[in-house]
C-alpha cells in the first residue's frame, strides 16, 4: 500500500514534469517559433494544454495557430463550407 507521503511525492513529481513541459512549450512560443515548428515536436493537445496552463486566453491560442494557417477545427469548418 502506498503511504500518503509517497503518494504526495509521486503527485508532486508528475505535476512538476507537466509544468516543466508546459514551460518549455510556452518559452518556445515566446521565442517566436511558429505553430508548425511546435507541431513537429509536440502533439496539438499538448501545445494547447500548455498554453492554457500558463493562462494564455483561448482567443490568443486561436490567433497563434491562425497565423500559421492551421485550423484548430478542420472538420467543423469543412462541414460549414459544404453547407451542412
Amino acid at each position: 500500500m502506498i503511504r500518503a507521503r509517497q503518494k504526495q511525492r509521486i503527485v508532486r513529481r508528475t505535476v512538476t514534469k507537466r509544468l516543466d513541459k508546459a514551460g518549455t512549450i510556452v518559452s518556445l512560443i515566446r521565442k517566436q517559433h511558429t505553430a508548425r515548428e511546435l507541431l513537429e515536436k509536440y502533439p496539438l493537445k499538448t501545445i494547447i494544454s500548455a498554453m492554457g496552463e500558463y493562462g494564455i486566453k483561448t482567443e490568443k491560442i486561436a490567433d497563434y495557430f491562425e497565423k500559421s494557417n492551421i485550423s484548430l477545427f478542420p472538420d467543423k469548418i469543412a462541414k460549414v463550407l459544404q453547407g451542412k
